[in-house]
């Protein structure tokens, strides 16, 4: 699938094996995010970017976010968006291999902007996501996001499949999403980048 933006197009490359064996035994994880660098590595041959959108598979770009290419987490686009300016932030997660991946990148993102983090998932959401219930599952999202908001600056929802409980929402709520963060990322790297015939390249595994 490609998307065009401005100066630049994206396109999608996705890996439902990867994600299914994120949530299996240690060495199915193991195995899965070593797969999931060597195809981040690959991609940044023949991209300006990568994207790595899976929470699950974060491990795989932590040790090459500062290679030719541009890889980086999209989670941890939200994470520094969402603890910029300081102040109580709630993350909310549904997959519960995204659990150590999202505490861990959100507590760093909050260390250096002084910010509180507190990372919570929402139960039973995950079940739904995985039978293809999404409206049940944008629902459940939506209903965890409206019972705590008003305590928190801002809400993150870590996964990007979460975006799709916004719809649902007061349009007060302070809500943020990993496609937002990432499509903002993506238009300042790209500023200054030649026009559409000859477009930069974004790609997300």
């Amino acid at each position: 699938m490609s998307v065009a933006r401005a100066s630049w197009s994206l396109r999608h490359e996705v890996r439902p094996d990867l994600l299914a064996a994120a949530g299996g035994e240690p060495d199915e994880r193991d195995a899965a995010i070593h797969e999931a660098r060597h195809q981040l590595r690959r991609l940044a041959e023949h991209a300006d970017a990568v994207v790595l959108t899976c929470s699950s598979l974060g491990a795989a770009c932590e040790d090459g976010c500062g290679t030719p290419g541009g890889i980086f987490r999209a989670d941890a686009a939200l994470a520094l968006s969402s603890t910029s300016n300081g102040g109580r932030v709630l993350a909310l997660y549904a997959a519960p291999t995204s659990e150590g991946p999202t505490a861990r990148l959100f507590q760093a993102a909050a260390k250096k902007a002084s910010a509180q983090v507190e990372c919570r998932m929402v139960e039973g959401a995950w079940a739904h996501f995985l039978e293809g219930r999404h409206d049940a599952y944008a629902a459940l999202i939506a209903q965890a996001v409206m019972s705590e908001y008003a305590r928190f600056d801002v809400v993150a929802l870590a996964q990007t499949s979460m975006a799709a409980a916004v719809a649902r929402l007061d349009p007060l709520a302070p809500v943020r999403t990993v496609p937002d963060a990432v499509m903002s990322r993506l238009d300042a790297l790209f500023k200054d980048a030649p026009g559409a015939a000859d477009q930069p390249d974004a790609r997300r595994t």
